[in-house]
């Protein structure tokens, strides 16, 4: 099993101001759609397993900074999905985060259940994202269920349409293609999971 420190006490999560919090639990089920996603000719976005469990609704915590995305299991179907994002600044650029939870001790803890992480310019415009991190959890949100790895046959990016310093704030659009990486073989999950059609808009937290 993969191990990773992902149990946040609720008050990490909270320190966003402007708006008030809840969990909210989606209330859509799956839907079954013709695959949509941007291929590269070398990008075989169908092959591999497939597993519904992946398109299962996560909970998220109402903020006024959120993301948005259709989550896709190629050739299987396809999911509204709705997450948590914050943003930090460092050397190395801007790095973007989105998450999603289980709210069975909430509001004294929540648990995550997706976290994706990626790195891109502190700049306005389109940037090719050349490598990412998707993992999911389970339990109280510190055992691994599997991890993917960005699909480089895949066109990912960001595009960032919004970026204002002062206020902290960062706005866009983005398309992500997975590949997996490892997992829990007591568990299977689909060999790809693509997030298509993404909007975020989210809070700078830190500078460093």
């Amino acid at each position: 099993m993969f191990k990773s420190s992902i149990l946040y006490p609720v008050a990490s999560v909270l320190i966003w101001l402007g708006c008030e919090k809840e969990i909210y639990k989606p209330a859509g089920r799956l839907f079954v759609k013709e695959p949509t996603a941007a291929m590269l000719p070398t990008c075989d976005d169908t092959s591999g397993f497939k597993t519904s469990y992946d398109l299962e609704p996560r909970d998220y915590i109402q903020d006024c900074f959120l993301a948005t995305a259709s989550k896709e299991v190629p050739g299987l179907g396809a999911s509204d999905w709705t997450f948590n994002n914050h943003a930090t600044i460092g050397i190395a650029g801007m790095g973007l985060r989105f998450e999603t939870y289980a709210d069975y001790w909430f509001p004294y803890y929540i648990f995550q259940r997706e976290m994706i992480n990626l790195g891109i310019p502190v700049e306005s415009g389109y940037h090719p994202i050349n490598s990412a991190y998707y993992g999911l959890s389970s339990d109280d949100g510190d055992v691994g269920e599997a991890e993917w790895d960005l699909d480089t046959n895949c066109a990912s990016f960001v595009e960032v349409l919004q970026l204002d310093l002062e206020c902290r704030e960062v706005r866009g659009n983005f398309e992500l293609h997975f590949i997996l990486k490892g997992q829990n073989p007591s568990a299977p999950h689909s060999e790809r999971v693509n997030f298509l059609n993404g909007k975020f808009e989210a809070r700078i937290k830190d500078f460093f």
